[in-house]
């Protein structure tokens, strides 16, 4: 069996067919682009939707935190409130009668010892003035321009009262002031129990 020679094709034909396997090649390489944004388009929006779901969680996650610390502070400065009112029951008649700083100072650590968060108790008279503190000495200065004692001589119906952070005059540490009036049997402010908290 005899093969007949390969034929030639013409010009016209080897033209078209490049040109058709320009085009499928153009045509493919659109598709792959095509998939290629849609990919990134369907990739953008999951991670969108997943950012979006961590920032909800996160958020949940912090308002529960926020709720938990609120509840222990709370807790925390209704203790500290109810030490304060029993201790200044007892300081008060020193206050009112002859100083006995050994006696207070007793007292004062006595009350210390079941309010861990807090640092020092001291006790102001009425003008600002430390007389009695749970520390090994009592700290010489005055309170006056403290508005944690302020408050009691701008409202004197002020009770039990937490101030802003403040600098403590003696250890220099931030502090928060948690305060009690002291009051005579007039009514008239003998001076402020303050725990440093």
């Amino acid at each position: 069996m005899t093969r007949s020679p390969p034929q030639a094709y013409p010009k016209s034909v080897i033209g078209e067919i490049e040109q058709t396997g320009h085009s499928l090649r153009r045509q493919f390489l659109s598709i792959i682009a095509g998939v290629v944004v849609v990919s990134g388009v369907v990739l953008g929006l999951i991670l969108f939707s997943l950012r979006d779901q961590a920032i909800r969680s996160g958020e949940g996650l912090t308002a529960s935190f926020a709720h938990v610390i609120a509840e222990q502070t709370n807790s925390t400065l209704q203790t500290i409130d109810q030490h304060l009112q029993l201790a200044a029951t007892r300081i008060a008649p020193l206050m009112a009668g002859e100083r006995d700083g050994g006696a207070a100072r007793k007292l004062l650590i006595e009350q210390i010892r079941e309010l861990p968060p807090v640092r020092a108790l001291s006790v102001a008279d009425a003008k600002g003035q430390i007389v009695y503190s749970s520390e090994l000495e009592t700290p010489v200065g005055t309170v006056s321009d403290r508005e944690y004692f302020q408050i009691y001589l701008k409202e004197p119906s002020t009770g039990f009262h937490v101030g802003p952070p403040v600098r403590g005059k003696v250890s220099g540490a931030w502090l928060i002031s948690a305060t009690w009036p002291l009051r005579l049997a007039t009514g008239e402010l003998a001076g402020v129990l303050i725990a440093a908290v």
